[in-house]
């Protein structure tokens, strides 16, 4: 969510100052740069762990830690890895760590396997459908499309463009609070708190920008509150719990 909104401000901050087609070429030149850029990273080491490639997670782990291949830190966090993908082994020797995997060795599930044999990943699945589709349902692309217009007629004293920009910076920093509070109030009820604030301030804002029961600074006033309650909901919420609720089986698909 973060990033997202950075990737937004960046956007807002050319479009008020690059014609259409400048601001297309500018973000393809962004994409192709963060293509090669990318290019030149390590695969992950738990992954290579996992397809049994454990040379090239040693390489990983070095490229990624600033350090020699055969350096001690390289060294404990292959031990890490490997307990985290075994815990039985413990503290066994190398012998028998290789001795144990070979013995314990199962044939691998397909991630279609899984969801029709495990009914935790299937009812896991069926809550990240949920709440992505509930948070879609927020509003957040709507505002986001037509906020210019929307900060044109409450502030008309203002540039739209830079009261854009506002909105996204308050976006972002709602964002840093949402992943202090996702930790400190738990997933549940910052979900369905933040949620029920954010389906208040839609109503109330949806119904001033048809009605227009308010002075027109309400407007504004409702989309900062709703960029706030969002980012702190459904804009960090689902996203944690994506890569906590599935089992580490189905997660490495």
């Amino acid at each position: 969510m973060i990033f997202q909104s950075i990737g937004m401000l960046v956007s807002y901050l050319m479009g008020g100052y690059l014609s259409y087609d400048v601001m297309n070429y500018a973000c393809l030149s962004m994409t192709v740069l963060g293509v090669v850029l990318i290019s030149f990273l390590k695969e992950s080491p738990i992954h290579l762990m996992r397809k049994g490639h454990e040379n090239e997670a040693k390489r990983a782990i070095a490229f990624y830690r600033g350090t020699s291949i055969n350096s001690n830190l390289v060294e404990e966090e292959l031990k890490t890895l490997r307990r985290a993908l075994n815990p039985d082994l413990g503290d066994a020797t190398p012998e028998e760590e290789k001795l144990n995997s070979d013995l314990k060795e199962n044939p691998k599930l397909s991630w279609w396997q899984y969801l029709k044999k495990s009914r935790s990943t299937r009812r896991a699945l069926f809550m990240i459908v949920v709440i992505d589709t509930a948070s879609l349902f927020q509003g957040r692309m709507v505002l986001q499309v037509y906020a210019e217009p929307l900060f044109a007629e409450a502030v008309p004293s203002m540039s739209p463009n830079i009261c854009s920009v506002i909105f996204t910076i308050v976006t972002i920093m709602s964002s840093f609070i949402g992943a202090f509070l996702v930790e400190r109030a738990g997933r549940r009820l910052l979900m369905i708190y933040a949620s029920f604030a954010t389906g208040v301030c839609c109503v109330l804002l949806g119904t001033q920008i048809q009605l227009h029961w308010g002075p027109h600074w309400v407007t504004v006033m409702f989309m900062f509150i709703y960029s706030v309650t969002f980012a702190c909901g459904a804009g960090t919420v689902p996203f944690v719990l994506f890569a906590e609720i599935f089992l580490p089986e189905v997660g490495e698909h």
